[in-house]
């Protein structure tokens, strides 16, 4: 049975992670076309883009309806339906944070 590994490793801003220093993305999958390599590219653009910021949205209960289509939250059947919107991008630093129905706890670098 393939085992199937995708993790990223981010350091926050936060300071109980004063102390992190390496920030890194892990992907192991065999590269094959079967029924679920659809999936790899939209996992590999996931991942990395916790390495500029970005949250999951998926565990956030108010963002299932909110960010419907963000590739932080959704798997869609090909990375072209999935996209992101402004609360990723805002956590990449590519725009201003937007209005939201959760809360957004907004930790400035030092």
């Amino acid at each position: 049975m393939p085992v199937h590994l995708f993790f990223a490793r981010t350091c926050p801003a936060s300071a109980q992670y004063q102390g992190c220093k390496y920030e890194y993305v892990m992907l192991t999958e065999k590269m094959n076309a079967n029924h679920q390599s659809w999936a790899m590219t939209q996992t590999q653009s996931h991942e990395m883009l916790h390495l500029f910021g970005a949250a999951d949205l998926y565990n956030i209960n108010q963002a299932k309806d909110f960010a419907v289509t963000d590739l932080m939250n959704y798997y869609s059947s090909d990375l072209k339906y999935a996209d992101i919107t402004p609360i990723t991008a805002w956590a990449i630093g590519w725009g201003e944070l937007p209005p939201t129905p959760f809360k957004v706890d907004v930790v400035k670098d030092k």
